[in-house]
């Protein structure tokens, strides 16, 4: 092997350490956050399909390194001074969810006195297990914020855009009646193209489509939220595969059919996903589940990240080409009939065009 394949292979294994590592630690942090079940664990041979870690750094092999809770993963470390506190103790618990990603983790909002006072996970939620990522507990600072906006304001002073422009708070009513007067004059004027819609990333798919059907019928085409930049690709084909542009099932148990969904899938691809870090509730369900079903997990993603040093294949493509990747793969599926055949004339839409171009 000359020099230059070294480094390429010294490389590659100092950022499959170093992301082992990273993961470990961020495993380390969930675990204390969260409540439920330590799920059982068991030294994997080579064979096991998970990925190889000898020769890592001891923060990563010591299993000391990491707290490793007996019954809870949310134990406490070392002595807790404020279990007994009774300013801490919940006079009332609210169910809620969590609103930062799809995951839409269920969350217990704990209250004394009418303010929060603690965050926690569904316990008996078969995909959270009780755990939450850290973006949950950190709802209660938006709740909190000094700088946020409890009802609408309307500017009674100064030009648009003016830092020293003045707002004056007024009723719901008043101002749906105010937005719907503008956007009806501006329709009857036809100037409904002046009117602009750029939604949260935080809505669900289903509440978008609503937003995108209003601005149709309002004549304006200015309606955009993420998609574009993130998911409306897998949108798009939700909406032909299935007549609905978001997921009819995925984590936990599906009530059609009364069994698991992404829980039982034998192979797991993610492409250009990190859902270790993105998602790290629901990715840690997938692990769970793989314990059990032994699913083979490939990652392909220029960058090796987290949840490319958790795959039994991590593929590396050069940036850009993920399109080609994928094009080619579609082709020697279809060339060599590696396909279900039954299962693309009752459900596939555009087969027979795709396998033509």
């Amino acid at each position: 092997m000359t020099s230059k394949g070294k480094k390429q292979k010294s490389r590659r294994e100092f950022l499959k350490k170093t992301a082992l590592t990273a993961a470990a630690a961020g495993a380390a942090n969930l675990a204390v956050s969260c409540q439920g079940k330590q799920p059982e664990t068991s030294t994997q041979s080579k064979n096991s399909g998970a990925p190889e870690t000898e020769n890592l750094p001891d923060s990563a092999n010591n299993s000391a390194a990491i707290p490793q809770p007996e019954n809870e993963v949310s134990q406490a470390i070392g002595n807790d001074f404020t279990k007994q506190s009774a300013a801490l103790s919940p006079d009332k618990i609210v169910d809620s969810a969590c609103q930062f990603c799809n995951s839409l983790c269920r969350l217990k909002v704990h209250l004394k006195n009418g303010r929060i006072i603690e965050i926690l996970g569904e316990p008996d939620d078969p995909v959270q297990a009780g755990g939450l990522c850290v973006k949950g507990p950190m709802m209660a600072q938006l709740v909190y914020n000094r700088f946020r906006l409890k009802q609408p304001m309307k500017r009674v002073s100064g030009n648009k855009g003016d830092a020293n422009a003045k707002f004056a708070p007024i009723s719901w009513d008043e101002a749906l009646a105010t937005i719907a007067k503008k956007f009806l004059a501006l329709r009857d004027a036809k100037q409904a193209r002046g009117i602009a819609s750029k939604t949260s990333g935080r809505m669900p798919r289903g509440t978008d489509a609503l937003i995108s059907r209003y601005f149709s019928l309002l004549g304006s085409p200015n309606d955009t939220d993420v998609g574009p930049v993130c998911n409306d690709a897998g949108g798009n084909a939700l909406a032909k595969t299935l007549g609905l542009a978001q997921f009819t099932n995925g984590y936990g148990l599906d009530g059609a059919i009364g069994k698991e969904d992404l829980g039982s899938a034998k192979y797991l691809l993610f492409l250009g996903t990190n859902q270790a870090e993105t998602h790290p509730v629901t990715f840690a369900y997938l692990l769970r589940q793989r314990l059990q079903t032994a699913a083979k997990l490939v990652v392909i993603d220029p960058r090796l990240t987290p949840t490319g040093a958790q795959a039994d294949d991590w593929i590396a493509p050069k940036p850009h080409t993920d399109m080609a990747l994928i094009l080619g793969m579609l082709h020697h599926i279809i060339d060599r009939n590696l396909f279900d055949r039954e299962f693309v004339e009752k459900w596939v839409v555009g087969f027979e065009e795709l396998k033509n171009t």
